[in-house]
């Protein structure tokens, strides 16, 4: 049964916690039930390639989908130095992720007064490397790291946005409005960057 009633200091993270819950719901639909891969995307990132290309691209790269290790989670590295990795996109394998995503559920909870869900998923990793380095232990979830490479992008100010768009066939397969600058982003501009981008589609 998936609980609702838990208390956050932020309903924000309230709802970014159902990212750790979401093979939890999965289950509850059978028509689901003959998927092995998942992958989360944020409402607000941008596609701008076609998904099976980038799904192919990051298994040719990262091999995720060849990992032999019982529990994995594939993010994206943060832009920012304070995090490893960015919680926006995630790949998750339907029958051995949930090690991984109940120890980010549990960090979640523990830290309900935090507004990102980012410090949670970075307390996973640092108690999987304090586990691994200091106790010696192999640690039953391990948590991946893709670089951006020709995947993702964010787009932190206009003049970021107007640089993309005068080589729209150079879009990365993904582009992430900076969540710090989005009230800060034109709005027609940014309708024009979605609508010109070539083929450019909201998450």
């Amino acid at each position: 049964e998936v609980d609702t009633q838990m208390k956050f200091h932020f309903d924000v993270v309230r709802y970014k916690r159902f990212k750790t819950l979401l093979l939890d719901y999965l289950d509850l639909v059978p028509a689901f039930n003959n998927v092995k891969w998942v992958y989360y995307m944020d409402l607000d990132i941008l596609m701008a390639r076609p998904f099976v290309n980038l799904i192919s691209g990051l298994d040719r790269t990262y091999h995720y989908q060849h990992s032999t290790s019982s529990s994995n989670l594939f993010f994206f590295r943060s832009c920012s130095k304070n995090y490893y990795a960015n919680s926006g996109f995630f790949i998750m394998n339907r029958n051995t992720s949930r090690p991984c995503l109940k120890l980010w559920q549990d960090e979640l909870e523990s830290n309900s007064d935090r507004y990102m869900d980012q410090y949670s998923l970075n307390r996973v990793f640092r108690n999987i490397e304090n586990e691994e380095r200091v106790r010696r232990r192999v640690s039953s979830c391990h948590l991946h790291v893709m670089e951006h490479e020709n995947y993702l992008a964010f787009v932190k100010t206009n003049e970021d946005m107007i640089d993309m768009m005068k080589t729209p066939e150079n879009y990365p397969s993904l582009i992430h409005p900076f969540n710090s600058a989005v009230g800060d982003l034109d709005v027609d501009l940014y309708e024009e960057f979605v609508a010109g981008g070539g083929g450019v589609t909201e998450g």
